[in-house]
């Protein structure tokens, strides 16, 4: 993933109304489409594509059994042993020994660039580089019992600009030959080399915005060990490309349990400033926003980018009618509309963090008359499953998610959701409070 690409396919140009009587009425009009909305993320996610792991292949989910020890030595480019699976063969469990090391494909392979590994999403080993430049980063995992594997990055999704990945396997000395896809949003300019040897190379070459991810496998061969690379091109800033390693066998040991903290609001939506705030309203993407969070080593939790495009529910696809987006109250982000008539928008939030998400509209409490909002989101691929609501009867659930209406609900109504689980959607929205304003 890329924390700074310029994604066309998901800017469109604005047509705007010209007429002043629109703005001057706008203050008495109660038509709002949408809320803080990701009303309809499929619009960003043109695949139907099931690449799972094959029933018997486990996926590990033990990497939050890493110790703060271990992770900072695998940060330092060392060595942890025998570190438990949770998957077994024969009944006996698959052990690993996880070596790490400078990417030696890397423009500058001398130098390792890491941030401390740990679980990321539900199960998804955390890959990713602390600095900018062109150093980077190998994983070798030595199994203890050979066993056939695969990876994939679809719980992130997000492979694009000058992103490099570089995987290698062996059955004892000799190379297994692996097969490598790639799966779900446009391709772009990536490309795949090496396809059925012993090594393969994928390149994201400049593909721009998110929704693509990779899976690699090994037919059905055995492995013992699986070499992962990971690096970028010189003067790239920092990304993350998560994956997962699903291993042949069964479940012997169930993963630690995700713990969540509550969540608490974003309220940094004036750093936009004038000019993001403005290209926002045009239909120009935000790319590295800060968020003011940190994730369990202290790094940064950023917006990869912050979308607006029409609303594809409102009736008019062609027409993003939204304000300026700005702070409202203490924490709330402003979602207005600016003109009568059809057309709304659809804000979407893309995280390098995978963190439960919690929307309400506290600071509004005037969800009313024909204003209806659609709310999706997003673990990498996968849809989320929204749950958690008060203050009025149970919104419409569908397979695009959650629709609240206003209809009948007037000043003082809270309308909100909560999604308990700690694993909520990437790309959907870090815990916060937003608004539902009336422009």
């Amino acid at each position: 993933m890329y924390t700074c690409t310029i994604c066309p396919i998901f800017t469109k140009k604005r047509h705007r109304t010209p007429q002043v009587l629109l703005r001057k009425t706008m203050s008495v009009i109660l038509l709002v489409l949408s809320f803080f909305a990701l009303q309809s993320w499929d619009y960003y996610q043109p695949w139907n594509v099931d690449s799972s792991p094959p029933a018997a292949l486990q996926p590990v989910g033990a990497w939050a059994n890493l110790s703060q020890a271990q992770r900072l030595a695998l940060q330092g480019g060392g060595v942890v042993t025998n570190f438990n699976s949770g998957i077994c063969s024969g009944g006996n469990p698959i052990l690993l020994n996880i070596g790490a090391g400078p990417a030696p494909s890397a423009p500058v392979n001398n130098a390792i660039n890491t941030r401390q590994p740990r679980r990321w999403g539900n199960t998804s080993f955390y890959l990713a580089r602390q600095n900018m430049g062109g150093a980077g980063v190998q994983y070798c995992f030595d199994l203890s019992i050979a066993a056939t594997f695969s990876m994939d990055s679809r719980e992130h999704a997000y492979f694009a600009n000058g992103e490099n990945i570089g995987v290698t396997a062996l059955n004892g000395v000799n190379p297994v030959p692996l097969t490598a896809s790639y799966q779900g949003g446009s391709i772009g300019n990536a490309t795949i080399t090496g396809n059925g040897s012993g090594s393969v190379h994928l390149n994201a070459n400049g593909k721009t915005g998110g929704g693509l991810w990779w899976d690699i496998h090994s037919g059905g061969q055995p492995v013992t060990q699986v070499c992962i690379e990971y690096f970028a091109s010189p003067g790239e800033l920092p990304t993350i490309e998560p994956f997962r390693l699903s291993i042949d066998g069964t479940k012997c040991v169930a993963d630690a349990p995700v713990v969540c903290g509550n969540s608490s609001p974003v309220s940094r939506w004036g750093r936009l400033g004038s000019n993001l705030g403005t290209g926002l309203d045009d239909g120009q993407p935000v790319y590295d926003f800060n968020s003011g969070f940190c994730d369990e080593s202290g790094d940064p939790i950023n917006f990869i980018e912050i979308n607006a495009n029409p609303s594809i529910a409102s009736g008019n696809i062609d027409f993003l009618n939204n304000k300026p987006p700005r702070p409202y109250g203490r924490h709330s982000f402003d979602n207005s509309r600016e003109y009568i008539g059809a057309g709304g928008n659809t804000y979407c939030f893309t995280l390098d963090e995978a963190r439960p998400i919690r929307l309400n509209s506290l600071e509004h409490k005037f969800f009313a008359g024909p204003e209806r909002v659609r709310i999706n989101a997003w673990l990498g691929a996968d849809p989320v499953v929204i749950a958690g609501f008060s203050n009025g009867p149970t919104p419409v659930s569908n397979a695009n998610g959650l629709t609240f209406s206003g209809s009948g609900y007037g000043k003082g109504v809270e309308r909100h959701f909560q999604r308990p689980a700690c694993v909520a959607g990437l790309r959907g929205v870090l815990a916060g409070k937003w608004r539902r304003p009336h422009g």
